[in-house]
């Protein structure tokens, strides 16, 4: 049986408070969908947003966007008062997000209700900040450390904290104790929110179909807190390439995910990798996508995107 859905981000349901998030909004959009006789919600990625606001840039591929975090929900579990949430600016545009409005207002109002959360909290938030501690911890740190730096991105932190020095992490740990509760308790808000949204998407036959970046954002936590997972310069191997071009599939994510990493290695390491192109070890699928993603990008030369155009055929 064929069925059909719908692709709507979250951020784009209508709101009072600038961008879409998991309320009431949320649950209309849901019954639209069931009264249309769909099957199937698409959404964007839903973890925060970094430098340009883009969902497909994040500062962790676990957490979950505390913009999309519903006010009048926290209004009602007495977190917030109605009256906070509309003395906010929220931005003056019915059409777009105002990011640059939203990260100053949507943070203040947040640290209200986490005054009110710390004085009264949760049974269960224990459990899940341990439940969920394998990312939390090393995230929830970072934010807070990246707070205390400015916004910068980590690899313009101290030294120690950079390599993540055991001592200047438990020195951090301590000294911004508040700041990374205060980043557990978005967490937990949000995918609290989450799955009461999705338990209501699914009691009425709506399926959501999640997305991911297919590449981490390099500053992000993840690639923070291990960096040797990670292709980065100083751990570039040459047989990390004959790696990624000997995965074999039909699946069009990891195809466009190795074609992806191939486009990336050609701004890094042009050397290693252009034979991969010019001898045509690649599936041609592949092939060609890498030399696509590759000219697209800004980090490769103008002289080295003629010389990739001549690989297309």
């Amino acid at each position: 049986m064929r069925t059909s859905g719908v692709l709507m981000p979250i951020s784009s349901l209508p709101s009072p408070y600038g961008i879409g998030t998991m309320g009431k909004s949320a649950r209309k959009f849901v019954d639209f969908l069931v009264k249309g006789g769909q099957t199937y919600w698409q959404i964007l990625p839903i973890c925060p947003t970094s430098y340009g606001d883009s969902p497909y840039q994040s500062f962790s591929s676990f957490a979950g966007n505390p913009y999309f975090i519903d006010l009048d929900i926290l209004c009602k579990e007495n977190l917030l008062k109605k009256k906070e949430c509309e003395s906010f600016d929220w931005g003056t545009s019915e059409e777009y997000i105002d990011y640059g409005t939203m990260y100053v207002s949507r943070y203040a109002l947040l640290h209200k209700a986490y005054a009110r959360f710390v004085k009264n909290m949760p049974e269960d938030f224990s459990s899940f900040c341990e439940a969920e501690k394998d990312w939390l911890e090393d995230y929830t740190l970072f934010m807070a450390l990246k707070d205390a730096n400015d916004g910068k991105a980590w690899g313009q932190w101290d030294e120690k904290l950079r390599v993540r020095d055991a001592a200047a992490l438990d020195e951090a740990r301590k000294k911004y104790a508040e700041d990374i509760e205060f980043y557990k308790m978005l967490q937990y808000l949000f995918f609290k929110q989450w799955r009461e949204l999705k338990a209501y998407a699914n009691e009425n036959g709506i399926e959501i179909i999640g997305d991911v970046p297919i590449y981490v954002a390099g500053d992000s936590a993840d690639v923070w807190a291990n960096p040797k997972q990670f292709y980065l310069d100083e751990d570039f191997r040459p047989e990390y390439l004959k790696m990624a071009a000997d995965v074999e599939s039909e699946e069009y994510y990891v195809n466009m995910m190795i074609a992806w990493y191939f486009a990336t290695a050609l701004a890094k390491q042009w050397d290693a990798t252009i034979p991969y192109l010019k001898e045509r070890k690649l599936p041609e699928w592949v092939h060609r996508k890498t030399i696509q993603k590759a000219i697209e990008s800004y980090r490769i030369t103008p002289e080295q995107k003629v010389y990739l155009k001549t690989l297309r055929k």
